[in-house]
């Protein structure tokens, strides 16, 4: 057969040769009939049906909306261990849900065929606080002081299910005070998972923008509410503040969030001994400005591979704003002025004091980058190369009676910012130790020494900034003063 001629039929389906005779001498060899009737087809892959699709057998045919769509259910009864464990140990870090108002909510589920329009956000805003009180107990030692719960259900089940719930209901179409703060939680349950840390800033800027949809960045609107709104939605508003300022400075997230909006009164709340520790804690992260957090935000992208906090070199000289050495002075006074009332819980003193603490210790390296610091000034002066060793010692001093639990129940935090305070004293010590006169920097040793013992205690490997953590341990290495924890 010519190379150009077209087979036979038969020999089209077998695949085998024919010869230009018609009819063919195979066709004549099997006695079959030998026609050129079949259309051709076209050459190349081909489009696969719809049945043969991977996803089709996947697709429900229940409309999204609905709790038929609904892939996971957790029982509410699983659920109320972990809100009892919030509204008494957590309330006074994320004092912005009322258990008692969420558990009247979610009486009326009773199963997946009583979740709807109205009733799902509470459901998911339940379970995504659940998830982040679950993903808090890897931090706490079997030998806590806190109760230790027995549950059936993880706090990746928990995550997940309040994801499957705001999809199926497609809660983000219309933001609420309850899909604001499911963002907010999934936030902080993501925060504290390995390789989360981009997942949490997600939900952590969705949490930010509902903010703005809601208007809840306007101090006008809070006049048009009623005082047990408008005090709520101050304390969200500002729990917000503060959680993407933190991220600022850890992670590099740009700050949108201004203190423009009144801060919540102690005696509008529920329970003003639990808020009077988180109203100094937000104003710790509302007096630097923030066009503070804008250069931050500057110096980090223009040097990602420098290390530690050598981004701050040059940091008053960025464009965003103009400050200098009487800004860190009024702003290391401002922060100075926060103090601690004995009603306080544990838990919120050690929030409170750590956090003070460890942004004076943040101002203080700005201004030693800068070359603002001097050996030559007081010890007290928080432009002295000596302050770092003051701020170590007033902290350890303000909490060496404090339960090791009221460090755990802060989570990953409390290692960052005590790895930021112990990195000042590092920084300071190695610069006066190379100065012509010589220091006696033991008391530089004990306290380095004491902050890593409370780092080695809480670290865990989830957060841990492993080259900061190194740098220290390398440090102190040749000491061991241990510091004592109270019962």
């Amino acid at each position: 057969r010519s190379k150009y001629s077209r087979p036979c039929d038969a020999c089209a389906h077998r695949k085998v040769r024919c010869t230009d005779n018609r009819p063919c001498s195979r066709c004549i060899d099997y006695g079959i009939s030998c026609t050129n009737t079949r259309i051709r087809k076209r050459s190349g892959p081909k489009p696969k049906i719809i049945s043969e699709l991977p996803f089709s057998n996947n697709i429900s045919t229940s409309p999204k909306g609905t709790s038929q769509y609904l892939t996971i259910f957790i029982p509410i009864d699983d659920l109320y261990p972990f809100l009892q464990f919030f509204q008494t140990w957590y309330y006074g870090l994320w004092p912005v849900l009322s258990v008692g108002s969420l558990i009247t909510n979610l009486t009326t589920i009773t199963d997946r065929r009583s979740l709807n329009k109205q009733t799902s956000p509470y459901y998911s805003l339940g379970l995504a606080l659940c998830a982040a009180i679950s993903g808090q107990f890897a931090f706490l030692s079997k030998s806590s002081d806190l109760p230790h719960m027995t549950t059936t259900v993880s706090a990746s089940q928990l995550a997940r299910a309040a994801l499957n719930v705001r999809e199926t209901f497609d809660h983000r179409m219309k933001p609420t005070e309850e899909t604001l703060l499911t963002s907010f939680f999934l936030y902080n349950y993501y925060i504290n998972v390995k390789n989360g840390t981009e997942a949490a800033i997600m939900y952590l800027r969705e949490a930010i923008s509902m903010v703005h949809i809601l208007g809840l960045h306007d101090p006008q609107a809070y006049l048009q509410m009623s005082s047990e709104s408008s005090h709520r939605l101050k304390k969200t508003y500002y729990l917000l503040l503060a959680s993407e300022r933190f991220m600022c400075i850890e992670d590099n997230v740009p700050v949108i969030l201004d203190s423009s909006v009144p801060y919540p009164l102690v005696e509008d709340d529920e329970y003003p001994e639990l808020l009077a520790g988180f109203v100094e804690v937000v104003k710790i992260f509302a007096i630097p400005d923030r066009n503070f957090f804008e250069k931050m935000s500057i110096a980090n992208r223009r040097t990602e591979n420098v290390k530690d906090y050598e981004i701050f070199q040059n940091f008053f000289h960025l464009s965003a704003t103009s400050l200098s050495e009487a800004w860190v002075r009024e702003v290391d006074k401002k922060i100075k002025g926060i103090t601690i009332v004995d009603s306080m819980s544990d838990i919120s003193k050690v929030n409170l004091l750590l956090s003070k603490d460890w942004m004076r210790s943040l101002i203080w390296r700005i201004a030693y980058q800068n070359a603002l610091t001097s050996a030559l000034r007081e010890k007290d002066d928080c432009l002295s190369l000596n302050y770092p060793m003051t701020i170590a010692y007033q902290f350890l001093s303000s909490t060496s009676n404090l339960p090791a639990f009221a460090f755990e129940c802060n989570g990953a935090g409390v290692v960052v910012k005590l790895l930021d305070i112990a990195n000042g004293l590092g920084d300071s010590m190695n610069d006066l130790s190379s100065m012509e006169r010589t220091y006696d920097l033991s008391l530089f040793e004990n306290a380095l020494t004491s902050v890593f013992c409370l780092i080695s205690k809480f670290k865990t490997k989830v957060t841990l900034p492993v080259r900061m953590y190194r740098k220290i341990e390398n440090m102190v290495s040749r000491w061991s003063i241990p510091r004592q924890f109270s019962s």
